[in-house]
């Protein structure tokens, strides 16, 4: 009788190209010095303060994980070429972009449901509680694109104010889409679509109170500075 073979664990994907790996603090004066070229138009090493600064930001908050900022960027990475497929395809007209696109496509209705029950059993968070919201999404997502593309809107005035807020959206929708769940979590149902058109609606209007009342003061003040800078130096 065939003994079977021994699997040994996987604990972390082999590196690839273009592939990013979790900071450290070695990586702190590497960071601090960029940090300072980018920012200040220095090219030397920073000072302990910055460094300081740099690893109590990144490293010494609690809800720091070493494979969180790989596995966002992953997935990030995936749908931003997923995208840029799509617009070789719809408004560059390239040969072969639209065969692309069906491959892409027919891989993600395969994909998606065959690793629904694993997700869900492991918790990662790719499947919270059934297909239907993540399926919803996939299509709302690529009506919406080819709707832009075949009606040629993409310079909306719309998306341009959505645009202005986009940071906001980015940084507080899951602050939002926690607080709806708390009193309407998920069923894995249909009516999870509501739920999710109560967080996009929610996610719009604080971003635009945070925009209003924090982001574009903000913005107007460092303005302010340096044009008072420049006209220092003039």
């Amino acid at each position: 009788m065939l003994q079977p073979t021994p699997q040994t664990q996987i604990e972390a994907q082999a590196p690839r190209k273009g592939t990013v790996r979790p900071m450290t603090a070695a990586d702190v004066p590497g960071v601090a010095r960029l940090f300072l070229k980018v920012f200040r138009g220095a090219d030397k090493p920073a000072g302990a303060d910055l460094e300081n600064y740099l690893q109590a930001l990144v490293l010494g908050s609690p809800s720091y994980e070493a494979m969180a900022g790989t596995q966002i960027y992953q997935q990030q990475d995936g749908r931003i070429r997923s995208a840029l497929l799509l617009r070789l395809w719809l408004a560059e007209r390239v040969e072969g972009a639209g065969i692309a696109v069906l491959a892409l496509a027919l891989a993600q209705v395969v994909t998606v449901p065959s690793v629904a029950e694993f997700s869900l059993a492991r918790g990662d968070k790719f499947i919270l509680e059934g297909l239907t919201p993540v399926l919803s999404a996939y299509v709302l997502a690529f009506v919406v694109f080819l709707a832009a593309a075949f009606f040629d809107r993409p310079r909306s005035i719309w998306l341009a104010r959505i645009g202005l807020i986009s940071y906001s959206m980015y940084l507080f929708h899951w602050c939002v889409n926690v607080v709806v769940y708390r009193f309407l979590p998920f069923t894995g149902q249909v009516g999870d679509v509501f739920t999710m058109l109560i967080c996009i609606v929610l996610t719009l209007i604080a971003s635009w109170l945070v925009y209003r009342t924090v982001e574009r003061p903000m913005i107007m003040f460092g303005r302010t500075i340096l044009l008072r800078r420049g006209a220092k130096r003039c």
